[in-house]
């Protein structure tokens, strides 16, 4: 029998043509290009770095998806409209850009925070006191 995680096809369906932001573009985020695109969301990302600085690979994908891209120093300045943003582990969250769009009413979460919240599991198990 296979195993199906409810949290995650709900998860996939809520952000189904939804606005996305994936702010940060290396360790973090890479992994979610394909993720958002199979499920068809509309991405923008956003990296304080150059374009040439970004890997090519990665660079590629962006247009092959059709994703909106912002990189260098502005690089939040189209930071606007977006239902959910995920934020690099470097990306600090007072930020302007950000601040405006929570207050507006987005969502502020990281790949790491949605794996913890969409990962099967049957209890939480505490390591540390």
């Amino acid at each position: 029998m296979d195993y199906v995680n409810s949290k995650l096809n709900e998860f996939c369906k809520y952000v189904k043509n939804k606005k996305v932001a994936l702010i940060g573009l290396d360790v973090s985020n890479v992994s979610l290009l394909d993720f958002f695109h199979n499920v068809g969301s509309y991405v923008t990302v956003f990296d304080n770095r150059e374009i040439d600085e970004i890997d090519k690979s990665v660079t590629d994908k962006l247009v092959n998806y059709n994703f909106q891209f912002s990189f260098g120093k502005n690089y939040l300045s189209k930071l606007s409209g977006f239902d959910i943003i995920f934020r690099s582990p470097n990306c600090r969250v007072d930020l302007p850009e950000i601040v405006a769009e929570l207050d507006r009413g987005a969502i502020l979460t990281s790949e790491i925070e949605m794996l913890i919240e969409l990962a099967p599991r049957k209890s939480y198990c505490c390591i540390w006191k």
